[in-house]
């Protein structure tokens, strides 16, 4: 089950190498506090008690053993079982006093939605509201709302006033629960505003206890108020889930929007799913700036992917409480240390994160660690870092920030010196890539032989093979070649070549135009094409509902993407995943012996025009070859590929490339 919330236990040796790049350098952690936001069953907690009091000879009493080490979790189980780990690993190192309560500092709560902080009647109060299913029937609400004072909550005893108070509202005793209140909060007697809030919180408590709904509310909501008041802590360390925004229940996510501010968290680009951010980018944001002091430091298990990819393209500004900035300072990434969680097909990597920058502005130190191909050590879940290191191989390595306009991910290099060189090439692509179109599959064609009629052609029509598209060469059929297209495809690109042999699309359009022929027009100019596409007609139109918002024509057959850019005689082409393999394109000679630009699948991007003032003007083959021979560069292609998650490669290059002059031509 918590593998679907993204929730996946840590190693103790992970949390122990996290904890160690974190606190580089430290030599006093006995007086350091920590917090785990997301601590799971409790293996980052226990890492901090073992460095704290490493230097432990004697038993101490429990409060101070567990003084400055707090742990939060939205799970019950979760925060059950790292209570039960906190209390079997301090049975040898404590002493406990039997006359005294003690409060195991685990939290459930959750850490991204924290109790807001308002005033009633002069008094500070926390207000938090909690989502629920549980009363709509009885009801008609989906939540429950509690208002208490700041400084009962303050209260060392604050979490023993609250069970009191809650053995009087399961018995309905509104008088003594109030009572109970107002014995630690002496504002109550003076202050009428506050009063009838509080008031109207219990009133709803003994409600849904008289149906048998209370469900220890109290308790569920004296540990959300206990994490909120807890000001700065000196490390902020853990592993949050991993889950995209996206499936977030959508209650849950509105309540987000409306009480947290998230100004430039999500990245700006939202016709590629750019916005849909991972919540654990939102819940290191929100932590950093609830909670990291000035000297500080954060380190987080995370996906790699952070480095590269758009979604986390605002998170990667590290800007928290509006302006204020944070730096990166080290990643650790295991990308090639084998499987640690297992089932988890990502990438991931420790981030370190502070208040302050690296000596070298945008260069951060990068450590890899790769699985070792024969090792005799076999790592366990419960091994120490002095003993799992054994199993890796690790090279030192940096990530060079881009800054660019359309780019802020992350370039991967070998060593300093090149990292600097590249960082010197990173600018503006002022040349603009285009996506290739979106033809519907039974649109794509295999030629086989010209028709009896020399204006048409007998071609094999596309068919779906389980994932795979193959030409149904059981079937032909007849078509008009006016309206047929070369077809290309990412695979097609090689290294400065294009290995086409036979493949075409129907491309009902005339030449220079982006709207489609309409029914009537085509069925006068290619009958033959009309009917076949008549006959397919329900089975194209049944893109995505992105295509379907950004289409301007009606008709099914419509090519998405189509404009005066696809017109050109000269192309440059990259692919957008795998590899870059640049290529120029001109005129392919087609079967029937006709020279004819090509239509690009929607894996290729390609230039064909460069904007000129207002007006756009088609490249010629000096230019086409300049911007070519831009992208062969090994140390642009380097950029390009090392900056960049290679399964979604960005049309927005972060190289400079000039638009070549008149003069250089």
């Amino acid at each position: 089950v918590r593998h679907s919330f993204g929730e996946y236990y840590t190693p103790y040796w992970l949390a122990e190498r996290t904890l160690l790049s974190a606190t580089n350098g430290d030599l006093n952690l006995h007086d350091k506090t920590f917090i785990d936001p997301n601590c799971g069953s409790g293996t980052f907690l226990s890492v901090f008690f073992n460095y704290k009091h490493k230097d432990l000879k004697q038993k101490i009493d429990f409060a101070e053993f567990v003084r400055g080490i707090v742990g939060v979790d939205i799970n019950p189980i979760a925060v059950l079982m790292a209570r039960a780990n906190i209390f079997i690993q301090t049975t040898k190192k404590c002493h406990f006093d039997i006359t005294k309560k003690y409060e195991i500092p685990v939290y459930l709560a959750d850490s991204l939605y924290v109790p807001n902080a308002i005033f009633i009647g002069g008094e500070e109060c926390l207000d938090y509201e909690l989502y629920t299913t549980g009363l709509q029937r009885e009801f008609h609400t989906d939540k429950v709302r509690i208002v208490l004072p700041k400084k009962m909550i303050e209260n060392d005893e604050f979490l023993n006033i609250i069970a009191l108070i809650e053995k009087h509202i399961v018995n309905l005793d509104k008088k003594s629960a109030i009572k109970e209140l107002q014995k630690h909060c002496e504002s109550l007697k003076n202050n009428d505003d506050l009063r009838k809030q509080i008031e109207k919180n219990v009133d709803e408590l003994i409600k849904f206890e008289a149906k048998k709904l209370n469900s220890i509310w109290l308790k569920i909501f004296s540990n959300y108020f206990r994490v909120a008041t807890f000001d700065k802590f000196d490390y902020i360390i853990g592993n949050p889930a991993w889950v995209q925004w996206s499936v977030l229940p959508e209650a849950y996510r509105e309540n987000i929007k409306a009480n947290m501010r998230l100004d430039g968290l999500f990245s700006s680009d939202t016709n590629v799913g750019g916005n849909n951010l991972n919540i654990c980018a939102l819940i290191a944001n929100k932590c950093c700036e609830r909670w990291l002091s000035d000297n500080g430091k954060f380190a987080f298990l995370m996906p790699k992917s952070i480095l590269f990819n758009k979604s986390f393209e605002g998170f990667r500004n590290l800007i928290i409480n509006g302006n204020e900035r944070l730096y990166f300072n080290e990643v650790l990434d295991f990308s090639n240390g084998g499987e640690i969680f297992d089932g988890v097909g990502l990438n991931f990597c420790s981030f370190k994160i502070s208040k302050t920058p690296n000596a070298e502005s945008g260069i951060v130190p990068l450590i890899d660690y790769s699985k070792k191909k024969q090792c005799a050590v076999n790592i366990t879940h419960n091994d120490k870092w002095s003993e799992a290191k054994e199993f890796f191989k690790s090279e030192n390595k940096f990530a060079v920030q881009l800054q660019t306009e359309f780019n802020n991910n992350f370039l991967l290099v070998a060593n300093l010196q090149k990292a600097n060189h590249l960082k010197s090439l990173v600018g503006k692509c002022e040349y603009q890539f285009r996506k290739g179109v979106s033809v519907e599959y039974p649109m794509r064609l295999k030629f086989v032989r010209l028709s009896s009629h020399k204006e048409r052609g007998i071609f094999n029509p596309y068919i779906k093979v389980g994932n795979r598209l193959k030409p149904d060469e059981s079937t032909e059929i007849e078509l008009e070649l006016a309206f047929i297209k070369p077809f290309v495809t990412a695979p097609m690109l090689k290294e400065s070549m294009i290995d086409w042999e036979n493949s075409y699309c129907i491309c009902p359009y005339v030449p220079n135009t982006k709207q489609p022929l309409p029914k009537d027009e085509l069925k006068k100019l290619a009958p033959y094409i009309y009917r076949y596409l008549d006959d397919i007609d329900e089975n194209l139109g049944k893109g995505s509902k992105f295509n379907k918002r950004v289409q301007n024509f009606e008709e099914n057959y419509g090519i998405l993407r189509m404009g005066s850019y696809v017109w050109a005689k000269h192309f440059v082409c990259i692919r957008d995943n795998t590899k870059l393999a640049p290529t120029y394109i001109s005129e392919i000679k087609t079967h029937w012996n006709s020279l004819t630009s090509p239509l690009f699948d929607n894996h290729i991007s390609f230039v064909s025009q460069v904007k000129e003032g207002k007006k756009e003007r088609f490249i010629d083959k000096d230019e086409a070859n300049y911007l070519l021979s831009k992208l062969q560069d090994k140390d642009a292609t380097e950029i390009i590929m090392s900056s960049q998650d290679s399964r979604s490669i960005s049309s927005r290059l972060p190289i400079k490339v000039p638009i070549l002059s008149k003069k250089d031509k």
